[in-house]
């Protein structure tokens, strides 16, 4: 039995659509924390049903929607981006009780913006999140291996009495929820989360194309494995991020080449004492950083 204290649930049937990684750790946490509630998994491959079905996680896990006749009261949605409104729609348009449905994407505006084009059921309450857990990794094989203990929980306020009883849900399974409205989420996870992963991959991708990348890989310590790791994320993620955020990272992205530049001159000029000074400020960053 895990060490974790049991609560009493807010949602009785919740179900998952999506069960990668976030999806999958969410399961975990939920059966952890909430074991009365049941779990119902939608996946798009029967091979992620069977391994579902087989983590004893689920009262039911299929490929279908139709075959969900449970009475849904939370369905946390847990796909790729582009996918996220379209299955909002989808699961309002099957489930005809009163609802809250979720997310977990890390983009939120131009999420919102298409889902306003749609029709979604007036006792449905969308809440927007986005769980700030995970790793480079992705599928349900790697999910129980997630750690989401006080980890931010980023949702959209709305008012709705139903916005309440979720955050919660989700303080109640051990996150550290965070109010912020969309535009505030897009810009922050650009810096936190967005631009960290393409810088990290631009900066793998060009060890990768060296004369070097194959003696670099077998003398290299511990740092350059740690340094490269994010590259391992999805790309397809990446191309999702960039063409759904893409006015933040493109900021960041921009101040971030006006350093670089400083950078390249001050070292050119051999400005050691301004190189210092910067290298300073990023490391009293970091030690006052809670990670």
């Amino acid at each position: 039995m895990p060490d974790t204290e049991m609560k009493t649930p807010h949602f009785d049937h919740v179900l998952i659509v999506g069960l990668g990684l976030i999806g999958g750790a969410l399961a975990y946490r939920i059966r952890d924390i909430f074991p009365d509630t049941k779990l119902y998994a939608l996946a798009r491959r029967q091979e992620t049903v069977d391994e579902a079905m087989a983590s004893g996680l689920f009262e039911q896990a299929t490929t279908r929607l139709s075959d969900i006749t449970a009475p849904i009261d939370l369905a946390i949605i847990c796909v790729p981006i582009p996918q996220v409104v379209p299955m909002v729609e989808a699961v309002s348009a099957h489930f005809t009780h009163p609802m809250v449905i979720t997310d977990v994407a890390s983009v939120k505006e131009k999420l919102i913006a298409e889902l306003d084009k749609r029709k979604i059921r007036e006792d449905h309450t969308v809440i927007w999140g986005h769980p700030m857990a995970g790793s480079e990794k992705t599928g349900f094989a790697n999910a129980k291996a997630v750690s989401v203990e006080k980890r931010p929980y980023i949702v959209v306020p709305i008012k709705d009495s139903r916005f309440e009883h979720f955050v919660k849900w989700i303080a109640d399974l051990g996150f550290q929820p965070a109010r912020m409205f969309a535009a505030d989420h897009d810009r922050l996870v650009a810096v936190m989360s967005h631009v960290p992963y393409i810088r990290n991959t631009l900066y793998t991708e060009n060890v990768a194309r060296s004369e070097d990348a194959e003696e670099i890989c077998k003398t290299a310590g511990p740092g350059f494995f740690e340094t490269i790791r994010r590259a391992g994320s999805d790309p397809d993620w990446g191309v999702q991020i960039a063409q759904y955020n893409s006015e933040n990272i493109l900021k960041s992205l921009e101040a971030l080449h006006q350093r670089d530049a400083l950078l390249i001159q001050i070292i050119k000029e051999k400005n050691w004492d301004a190189l210092e000074a910067m290298l300073k400020t990023a490391k009293s960053f970091k030690d006052a950083s809670p990670a």
